[in-house]
């Protein structure tokens, strides 16, 4: 009796937990809806263009490869990052351009007193793609969810955006000026003519710009700045690479090619690595 109630207990607290997380992150893409609503025609703000995102990539092998895994990056793996690259930038092209925090995850986001959420860490805002910051949010660096439970969140975003110019404004927000009304009908206007499986590939290709770059800051801040703490959050930043590698293998053949060179070459190399533990891959899309 005493082990049924302890399991029962258990089973009590996991389902709290879940319900206490979709609340938050309903509350979390709540305010991401909001931040990206905000009128950004005229913002005096840095573009997520193509060169910004090559100068992110490169932190990539610079520190990473060379500097953590000490592999050497030839020609041949320079032209398939660089090809990934040119690739990824089309991608992030295509996307309908918002404000994108950049660093939009759990870390950076309190719940107030009053209910409600309080963002910070966002003096690196640029204009961008709007798959960037849901990517963020949903492919935490730092915890896992579930690909079901990231689709569900991920497609209620997107009804989310859909839905923006419906109403006169948010809710305890100003009523919208007219062009500000204006810019919400025209931003629901573009995303309704995006389909849920290819916002799904934005989300998946922004996310995996996002993590290999992510990869090269760890190994810098381990390297450079001797907060070798980083280096636990590696394994899962690494899953979430080859996860989205294989998601968008098919996708074009900058993709194909560098996932066959990770999986066959780089991560012979990850797994000999001092902080490279397995993670259980089960609940995974791959």
């Amino acid at each position: 009796a005493s082990a049924s109630a302890s399991a029962s207990a258990s089973a009590s607290a996991s389902a709290s937990a879940s319900a206490s997380a979709s609340e938050l992150y309903g509350l979390s893409l709540d305010a991401l809806a909001q931040l990206v609503s905000i009128p950004c025609d005229d913002a005096d703000i840095p573009r997520y263009d193509t060169q910004r995102l090559r100068s992110e990539l490169a932190i990539f092998p610079e520190w990473f490869l060379s500097g953590l895994l000490d592999i050497d990056v030839d020609d041949q793996a320079r032209h398939r990052i660089e090809d990934l690259s040119e690739y990824l930038s089309v991608i992030f092209e295509e996307q309908p351009v918002v404000w994108v925090h950049r660093d939009f995850h759990s870390r950076n986001l309190m719940l107030l007193g009053d209910g409600d959420l309080g963002v910070i860490d966002f003096q690196d805002a640029l204009l961008g793609p709007v798959a960037y910051d849901p990517a963020s949010l949903i492919k935490d660096c730092y915890i896992r969810w579930p690909r079901d439970q990231q689709l569900s969140w991920l497609d209620g975003y997107l009804k989310k955006l859909r839905s923006l110019g419906d109403r006169a404004s948010p809710t305890n927000t100003p009523m919208p000026s007219a062009d500000h009304l204006r810019r919400l009908q025209s931003l629901a206007k573009e995303i309704d003519g995006v389909s849920a499986t290819q916002f799904q590939q934005w989300f998946d290709l922004t996310g995996l710009q996002r993590h290999l770059r992510v990869l090269g800051v760890f190994a810098r801040l381990h390297l450079r700045d001797h907060k070798s703490s980083y280096l636990a959050d590696l394994p899962l930043v690494t899953e979430y690479v080859r996860e989205a590698l294989a998601l968008t293998a098919d996708s074009h053949s900058s993709v194909a090619e560098f996932r066959d060179w990770f999986e066959s070459e780089l991560m012979v190399v990850i797994r000999k690595q001092p902080w490279y533990e397995a993670i259980d891959t089960r609940g995974w899309a791959v």
